[in-house]
């Protein structure tokens, strides 16, 4: 059997971040019905400022304890996640929220990691695993057989076709399509509306249809 590792939550949630992509996170769970397992938004030190967001308080990052609370990163950035989680104990709990509504067309042979949001509106085939800290907006279509390695950001109407794998840390912009079998290296961007055809073998930023590396 395939673990996963959504479900409700036996500890509190801290959401780490307080800026647009927290909030839409929020949002997100809030919608679920699942908002009362935030405990708090945490801020580091240098940007906390005391306040509420949607009655929900901000606290500095040390309010977090591993023993207490699970976290759920949620920086824009796939490169921020990574830091964070690496400034985090080792011993920490991640949350996964995946929306009520996306369609998992073989949901026993789907795995999904810690620390994962995966918006409404998502579409997942067959035999795909998603790595850690992965972040995918609204209607994103994952082909099937894809492999999806650890702080992935997906932007709205991603085209995943099947048979892809997609390295660490990379970044995908609105509407970006990626044809099937193609192999995507770690810490790759892809601009938004991008087509992918062939695979990217070196860490850039691409663009266009074809998307090539820009200069």
């Amino acid at each position: 059997m395939i673990e996963k590792h959504w479900g409700f939550m036996k500890q509190k949630v801290c959401i780490i971040g307080a800026g647009g992509s927290a909030v839409s996170i929020f949002q997100v769970i809030r919608h679920m019905g699942r908002q009362d397992e935030i405990i708090a938004f945490l801020e580091t030190d240098d940007y906390y400022m005391s306040r509420q967001i949607h009655g929900i308080p901000v606290k500095p990052l040390s309010f977090f304890s591993p023993s207490e609370h699970q976290a759920l990163i949620s920086f824009g950035d796939s490169n921020e996640r990574a830091k964070m989680v690496s400034l985090l104990p080792e011993h920490t709990q991640y949350a996964t929220y995946v929306y009520s509504d996306v369609m998992m067309i073989a949901p026993e042979e789907t795995f999904i990691g810690r620390g994962c949001v995966i918006y409404p509106g998502c579409k997942i085939s067959g035999s795909v695993k998603i790595g850690d800290h992965c972040l995918i907006l609204a209607n994103a279509v994952l082909g099937h057989d894809v492999t999806i390695d650890d702080f992935f950001t997906a932007g709205v109407g991603l085209n995943l076709g099947g048979h892809c794998h997609i390295g660490a840390q990379v970044q995908c912009g609105m509407s970006v399509s990626i044809r099937d079998k193609t192999m995507i290296c770690d810490q790759a961007v892809l601009g938004m509306g991008s087509i992918v055809v062939r695979n990217i073998d070196e860490q850039g930023v691409y663009m266009g249809n074809p998307a090539r590396r820009a200069k």
